[in-house]
């Protein structure tokens, strides 16, 4: 369909918003990247106060998911709440080293230069504002993780930004926990107890699943940590809950690992993720336990190639 001039829903600037289907219509912002949108939503959002008015979270989201040429998200009521709760766990650090790993997706090579603009390039921090983002290249200025020449909007990583870069996003090989994002229904709890814990236990780690930990201060800081800490994840999309969606993309942020379960007969999966069908518990325990010898040894196959070279 041809698109047509509008608003954007989540910045209110100009974009490209066409109808997309009966129940969506499709949105191309030049600072909120491409998406989903379901009518009411579009009408619901604008001049919405308290945890709907943090709309830039939802820009900052969807932006990543095009930059990384993943199919666009369907926004509707009933999902953007949950959404923005998730997001809005990032902290300083973490949306520093969002907008540095936005230079790294667009460097062609180490010390190339990446023109960064401010009216349209804030969303990729997960920014509020101009005036927000422009504190956090200050801060990786100041940081000597980027050099910018004056008055110049192109920015080249430093060694040190590299370095930064590999330390923050460096998976835990060490580690012996294994972070489980699942939804926290008692329909789920079977698959937990009979099939994800017997099998990571018996691979000789340790599960950790947020609701069964003693105490847990700030939930979302909690969840942030523990997933740091994480050799690799297992995220059991059932349900299709955005907090587990976000946890997988926060790992995978990281790089570190993450295997996918579903169980058979779902609704159709958020993003483009390959499907595992789970037909019963004992399958499922079966399955993880091959998945992570896979795991394993193309981990141990990978530090031999590198020793040996």
């Amino acid at each position: 369909m041809a698109a047509e001039s509008g608003k954007c829903p989540l910045c209110d600037k100009n974009a490209s918003v066409s109808s997309y289907n009966s129940a969506y219509d499709s949105v191309a912002c030049p600072r909120c990247g491409e998406f989903l949108a379901t009518d009411d939503l579009i009408d619901f959002l604008p001049g919405m106060k308290g945890i709907f008015g943090q709309r830039y979270i939802l820009s900052g989201m969807t932006r990543w998911n095009t930059e990384r040429k993943l199919r666009p998200i369907s926004l509707m009521t009933s999902n953007v709440e949950g959404f923005i709760s998730d997001y809005s766990a990032l902290g300083v650090s973490d949306k520093a080293c969002k907008l540095l790993e936005y230079v790294k997706l667009k460097s062609r090579f180490p010390g190339d230069e990446v023109r960064i603009s401010l009216g349209t390039d804030y969303p990729v921090a997960f920014c509020n504002n101009v005036g927000e983002f422009s504190y956090y290249l200050k801060f990786l200025r100041e940081s000597r993780l980027v050099s910018q020449l004056a008055d110049q909007p192109l920015l080249t990583i430093t060694p040190e930004g590299w370095a930064w870069l590999d330390e923050h996003n460096r998976t835990n090989v060490d580690s012996s926990k294994v972070f489980v994002a699942m939804w926290f229904d008692e329909s789920l709890r079977p698959a937990y107890d009979e099939g994800i814990e017997p099998a990571v236990t018996s691979a000789g780690y340790d599960s950790v699943r947020i609701d069964l930990k003693e105490d847990v201060n700030k939930i979302d800081d909690e969840i942030i940590a523990e997933i740091r800490r994480s050799r690799f994840l297992v995220v059991d999309v059932t349900g299709h809950r955005p907090s587990v969606y976000f946890e997988a993309g926060f790992a995978i942020g990281l790089g570190i690992p993450v295997i996918w379960l579903c169980r058979k007969g779902s609704d159709e999966l958020h993003f483009d993720l390959k499907r595992q069908a789970l037909e019963e518990r004992i399958s499922l325990a079966a399955l993880l336990v091959k998945a992570l010898r896979e795991y394993l040894k193309d981990q141990r196959r990978t530090r031999e190639n590198v020793e040996s070279k």
